[in-house]
């Protein structure tokens, strides 16, 4: 089947500054990357499931397919907020758009295809520098510079977050287009509006809401499948 219900989003990622894969601390991790997942997958979701996964590996990697590509830049920033936000940690993420290819749901990381090959080979590339990334196929052609930028930008805002910016930001991406005011109700205990909006203007939300929100306003299945058909058709 050739058609754009075949373009995915994958998350690869890894936990930073992780250096013995069985200590108590990276199954805790684990476990939470496991329920943020779990949990963005549950809210977002209209009629059907949309994360496959997360898949873990080798310690502190880990591994999920997001089924409707345009949430995979919320669902990143979403589980690196509650990983800051609950843990005091962090994972570097590598998102790949592209062909789905042959998912194995039990165990995604064994998953083959474009989104999977763009995801894994761009999260070994990543510098120290940048801990998140979006890699799209060769041809989506200038798209694939301004994402990787875009990107490196947003991630250098997160890097700043203190654990309250992160908790109150990982709000904000499950209450998706809500107030401040409804935002603050959402927190364990509940603040006042000002509270948030003050909190959400020193995590720089902002133009990390407005990049996420352009990214969901792209039709990504439609525009990467129609690259494919012109490069099939020359």
């Amino acid at each position: 089947m050739s058609n754009s219900a075949n373009i995915i989003a994958v998350l690869s990622g890894d936990i930073i500054g992780s250096t013995n894969s069985k200590s108590p601390e990276i199954t805790v991790v684990r476990h939470l990357v496991g329920h943020l997942s779990h949990l963005f997958g549950l809210v977002v979701a209209e009629s059907e499931p949309i994360i496959a996964g997360p898949d873990f590996y080798s310690g502190d990697g880990w591994q999920l397919a997001c089924l409707k590509p345009e949430l995979a830049l919320r669902c990143a920033v979403f589980i690196r907020s509650g990983l800051i936000s609950k843990f005091g940690c962090d994972t570097r993420i590598s998102i790949g758009l592209g062909d789905m290819g042959q998912v194995d749901v039990g165990e995604v990381s064994l998953s083959e295809g474009e989104a999977f090959t763009l995801s894994g080979r761009n999260l070994q590339s990543l510098k120290t520098y940048n801990d998140m990334s979006i890699s799209l196929p060769d041809r989506a052609g200038e798209l694939t510079d301004w994402t990787a930028v875009t990107t490196e930008l947003c991630n250098e805002f997160i890097r700043g977050w203190t654990r309250r910016q992160a908790e109150v930001v990982s709000v904000a991406c499950l209450k998706w287009g809500k107030t401040h005011e409804e935002i603050g109700e959402g927190l364990t205990p509940p603040v006042s509006k000002q509270a948030v909006t003050k909190v959400l203007s020193s995590a720089h939300w902002r133009p990390i809401s407005k990049l996420i929100e352009l990214f969901e306003k792209t039709n990504w299945k439609q525009l990467l499948t129609q690259e494919k058909q012109l490069l099939t058709t020359k």
